[in-house]
């Protein structure tokens, strides 16, 4: 079926965007994995590698995620990372599911009780779940209920004095189980795909906890609770293709016309900013529900144009605002 797409323009200038803050502020540890474990993050944190191998990310980018065979891990010395208000972020693509597959964990005697680690669950068909979990009394969980084998999938929780939050795929989810009682942790090391035990040198096998076998991508973790909107930036992030259209410095703010309009599967959208702004720039549907983020960070005086792919929506009209 051929798909057509109309977009109609809808604007909106917005002189103050003081809420939004730039993605780098509290970032504590960032690993890309740019063929290699670097933090880059700037605070050091480079990670050590057991036995996990480079692989494609999810843009099909080769030596760009690491694949966890089943009993390799990345550990990292990061004993500045946060234990109290704090955003885990990062992208996963599960090859198949053990007991209780972790994620992400830091710790200093390992679980139960002095750590936190993100982990995914298969709990018995169809039943899987993705949580973060402190001690085997206060953990956060969210059933997935398509099984989550063979899809990337952007895994975020969030932490602060009024508990925590799951975000999959940009969206937060309900959870079966809210973590409220916040007893933060002194913790030491970091692991990737496997948690830790003792002084983080060994994996950790207690009952219940298993390795993980797939890939993982484009781990931040930040010392503070990020809002909704960057979330779902972080979701979108690197899904859109952002130019400089020309050095012309414009005089005004302008949102042109999509070309080509009607359009299939793919449009360029372009605006002009004449002075260092920070620029939100959404699509939304008829019924005014946000589809998707195009744009999300601070930009320089210039023209721009967006390259919008809509292949996974359905035939329609759709309006975007700036």
């Amino acid at each position: 079926m051929k798909f057509i797409f109309i977009i109609i323009i809808f604007i909106i200038y917005i002189s103050n965007l003081c809420s939004q803050v730039n993605l780098d502020s509290g970032l504590v540890a960032y690993y890309p994995f740019n063929g290699n474990t670097n933090d880059e993050s700037g605070n050091g944190n480079n990670g050590n590698i057991f036995g996990a191998t480079l692989s494609a990310d999810r843009f099909g980018n080769d030596s760009s995620a690491y694949h966890f065979d089943g009993d390799d891990y990345i550990k990292a010395m990061a004993d500045g990372l946060p234990t109290g208000e704090r955003t885990t972020s990062l992208w996963l693509n599960a090859d198949s599911l053990s007991s209780q597959p972790v994620l992400l964990g830091y710790g200093g005697n390992g679980p139960p009780g002095t750590s936190w680690w993100m982990n995914i669950n298969h709990g018995g068909t169809p039943a899987y779940f993705l949580g973060i979990h402190y001690t085997p009394s206060n953990y956060l969980t969210y059933n997935y209920t398509s099984e989550p084998i063979g899809e990337w999938i952007n895994f975020v929780t969030t932490t602060d004095s009024s508990g925590s939050r799951i975000y999959i795929n940009g969206s937060e989810m309900a959870s079966n189980n809210l973590f409220i009682n916040n007893t933060f942790v002194i913790g030491k090391d970091l692991a990737i795909g496997v948690n830790v035990s003792g002084d983080g040198i060994a994996p950790y096998t207690g009952a219940n906890v298993g390795y993980f076998v797939g890939d993982l991508d484009e781990i931040r973790i930040y010392n503070r609770k990020l809002t909704p909107e960057e979330i779902d930036s972080l979701y979108n992030e690197g899904t859109t293709s952002i130019e400089l259209a020309s050095t012309s410095f414009p005089s005004k703010i302008e949102l042109s016309q999509n070309y080509p309009n009607p359009f299939n599967p793919s449009t360029k959208i372009k605006y002009n900013i004449p002075e260092k702004s920070f620029v939100l720039l959404r699509v939304y549907d008829i019924l005014g529900n946000k589809v998707e983020t195009l744009v999300y960070e601070e930009q320089s005086i210039g023209n721009y144009e967006v390259v919008f792919d809509a292949i996974a929506l359905t035939s329609g009209i759709y309006f975007y605002k700036l």
